[in-house]
């Protein structure tokens, strides 16, 4: 007759089952984080580095409408000017792009001008513990740093796991690995001069891409959920990028991330977009060093656009060129 297993057994084998759990987790974030598995990942940490690297006379912050859409060395040179995209994801909402521009600052002086790109969407998305764990900044930074935010103990569990259990939150990559198909991280999105996202494509990918497919299956789902009114806490993040302007003595300009056309017949969407415009002018209105281009988001065509808020790589240099114009038309005290 089988007997069972002893209590004192059980825990033994429970213990060496988490010791090995804990030691492959280990060892999978020396041998891989750097290099990073997913393209999320590493699309973070080279613009992290680029952040490290060295000074510029403009900023770019923002979401990913903001990598793809604003192409850094044809704004630089028709500005005259060096300029850096650093601008990530969506998901780690207005206060990523404060964030981000407090590591700039505390490594180099501050620079002429900060662009604050981001999408509709941007303004409603909430944060997880995963999301968070992502930007490569010290534990609890959301509780040290400008905007503060208080986290769940869910979100702080998310972290912990995205920070230290990476074989559980990236199983997909070393599932590939372990199946022949490489460690590689892809390299598309491509990462170019300045930190451009360039999107180019293929005839199948084409085919397959439809933003209004997107807008069906995630931005009307979600802007149901959504309470009018934006939230106090991306308030805050877009109060805190002002006052860091004031006191560092930069100008901040906020743009409305180009979009794809079709979310104008969308009247929930286009509330949010009059919201976040109103909210930007009252934060223009209360300081010198902070202006917003005026005009809302520009909208692109189906063929320009991989979703509704990602611009293709030749409809992004015209975009970037016609961004040149409209800073030009600002009263920036960093051109006096």
């Amino acid at each position: 007759m089988p007997h069972s297993a002893s209590k004192r057994n059980a825990r033994l084998v429970l213990g060496l089952a988490l010791l090995v759990a804990v030691l492959g987790n280990v060892a999978a974030k020396r041998l891989f984080n750097p290099p990073w598995l997913s393209p999320d990942r590493r699309i973070i940490g080279e613009k992290f580095r680029l952040l490290r690297e060295g000074p510029a006379d403009v900023l770019v912050l923002g979401d990913s409408s903001a990598a793809f859409g604003v192409n850094a060395g044809v704004l630089g040179e028709a500005l005259g000017q060096t300029v850096h995209n650093l601008a990530t994801f969506g998901r780690f909402e207005v206060a990523g792009s404060a964030w981000t521009l407090d590591e700039y600052l505390a490594r180099h002086p501050a620079p002429g001008t900060v662009l604050v790109v981001h999408g509709a969407r941007t303004w409603w998305l909430e944060a997880s513990g995963f999301d968070l764990g992502l930007l490569p900044l010290e534990p609890g930074y959301w509780a040290r740093r400008e905007p503060r935010r208080s986290v769940s103990l869910q979100a702080l569990g998310e972290f912990a796991l995205d920070r230290w259990a990476p074989l559980y939150t990236q199983h997909r990559s070393f599932a590939a690995g372990l199946r022949g198909r490489g460690w590689a991280v892809p390299e598309r999105p491509e990462i170019g001069v300045g930190g451009t996202l360039a999107l180019v494509l293929t005839e199948e990918e084409a085919r397959w891409s439809n933003p209004a497919s997107f807008v069906e299956r995630f931005v009307k789902p979600e802007l149901a959920r959504r309470v009018p009114g934006l939230p106090l806490r991306q308030r805050q993040a877009a109060e805190a990028l002002a006052r860091r302007a004031e006191a560092g003595g930069f100008d901040l300009v906020f743009v409305q991330a180009p979009q794809w056309d079709g979310l104008e017949s969308v009247p929930e969407h286009v509330a949010v977009i009059d919201e976040v415009q109103a909210f930007l002018a009252h934060l223009a209105a209360a300081s010198p060093r902070v202006h917003v281009v005026a005009g809302g988001p520009r909208g692109f065509p189906t063929d320009a656009m991989e979703n509704p808020y990602h611009l293709l790589g030749a409809p992004a240099e015209g975009y970037s060129r016609d961004l040149a114009v409209a800073l030009r038309a600002l009263p920036l005290a960093s051109r006096d």
